[in-house]
């Protein structure tokens, strides 16, 4: 998941049944288009890129095993309070402001 945190950074988190992984960056500028990114792999774990630049990754890589069922995915805010990936450091609430794929 990609989203923010109550502070303004950028914030990055990855679930598996296990648990979460979180990455904290950095505040984004207003005003200004900023390509921002998260990759995740076996080996390397959760990654965030802003700009092409790697800016955090996560101290070790997690297992990550996909669901059977399809997967829902939302922008701005959770659809459910349950599960690994309902807490962490991603703020709940909706996002205000622009996207472009």
């Amino acid at each position: 998941m990609l989203g923010f945190i109550n502070t303004g950074n950028l914030g990055a988190q990855g679930c598996s049944p296990s648990g979460s992984v979180s990455l904290t960056g950095p505040v984004v500028p207003t005003g200004t288009w900023t390509h921002v990114a998260i990759t995740y792999g076996n080996s390397n774990g959760l990654r965030l890129w802003i700009n092409g630049t790697q800016f955090g990754a996560s101290s070790s890589a997690y297992n990550y095993t996909a669901p059977e069922v399809p997967v829902t995915v939302t922008l701005g805010a959770s659809l459910s309070s349950a599960g690994p990936c309902s807490s962490g450091v991603i703020a709940t609430g909706q996002y205000h402001g622009s996207l472009d794929e």
